[in-house]
């Protein structure tokens, strides 16, 4: 992952899963929150581009999200908010599926929009970035076709029927 600053590069990398996607790190920070969870939305927009959820680029989880600001060791806190119950602080937006050459976005000027809700009010952040997208060994993953069951399957002999 990397840290989320203006003006700086992100780049687009082949996950583990076989998904692309931008993962970007942040820090929290600059208000008192009233509970455990902080809900926020993000979305990453490229001229050109915006082809996915809801006129963006890529949203993190549909475009509204919660971090977590409890503690996974404490029982009450797991119990109450299990789902929320991990530590990592990073946004990841998947690119839509439609673009089917990913290089095509290298050098791109794009804007990450975050608001987060906080007791003070909307915190809104927007960061104009340049996208990264230069071919690397970790891409395969993600550029690797599987069979799709819709294509019909072609035989070079025939199968004998009995």
């Amino acid at each position: 992952a990397q840290a989320l600053m203006t003006d700086s590069p992100v780049e687009l990398a082949c996950g583990g899963q076989g998904s692309w996607m931008f993962r970007l790190d942040f820090t929290v920070g600059g208000f008192q929150p009233d509970d455990k969870v902080v809900p926020f939305t993000a979305s990453m927009d490229v001229e050109g581009y915006n082809i996915g959820p809801n006129g963006h680029f890529a949203q993190v989880f549909g475009g509204g999200a919660n971090w977590f600001l409890g503690c996974c060791e404490d029982p009450q806190d797991y119990y109450q908010y299990g789902q929320y119950c991990y530590y990592e602080q990073y946004l990841t937006f998947y690119p839509p599926d439609a673009i089917a050459d990913m290089a095509v976005l290298d050098g791109l000027p794009a804007t990450i929009n975050l608001t987060i809700d906080t007791p003070e009010g909307l915190i809104e952040e927007h960061l104009d970035v340049t996208i990264w997208a230069v071919y690397e060994q970790s891409w395969e993953l993600c550029l690797y076709e599987y069979y799709s069951p819709l294509q019909p399957l072609t035989l070079d002999v025939p199968i004998p029927i009995h």
